[in-house]
């Protein structure tokens, strides 16, 4: 359990899970791969792959990885001004904007290729 009082002066508990990623988070301390993942609502695959590619911060402790917190919010922040400017792309095609569109349509077809990719063909 985890009491925590808002800037409201409202208090707040915790229990299970959600008490143990607010503790987590308040903590700044390093977490497990398989902690970022929850933090970051992907798979701990996921997270490994963004530690080889340099997105998250990689503190290595003997034969384990622990993940920097400010690496998992400095993430969290660019994946949802991603996702802001893809839906402005996204709301600029529906009110007809032909390069809008134009890019929306690329984008598919790159998913598409990827998607095709990691798919064996079916013969």
């Amino acid at each position: 359990m985890l009491g925590l009082v808002l800037a409201s002066g409202e208090r707040v508990t915790l229990a299970g899970g959600d008490a143990e990623r607010v503790a987590d988070v308040l903590a700044d301390k390093p977490v497990s791969p398989e902690r970022a993942a929850e933090l970051l609502g992907v798979s701990r695959p996921t997270v490994l792959g963004w530690i080889n590619e340099g997105l998250l911060v990689d503190l290595p402790v003997r034969k384990h990885h622990r993940v920097s917190m400010e690496s998992i919010r400095a993430l969290q922040k660019h994946r949802a001004a991603a996702a802001e400017r893809a839906q402005a792309v996204l709301a600029a095609a529906d009110r007809g904007d032909a390069a809008a569109a134009a890019r929306v349509a690329a984008a598919r077809e790159r998913a598409a290729a990827r998607m095709a990719r990691r798919s064996p063909a079916k013969t």
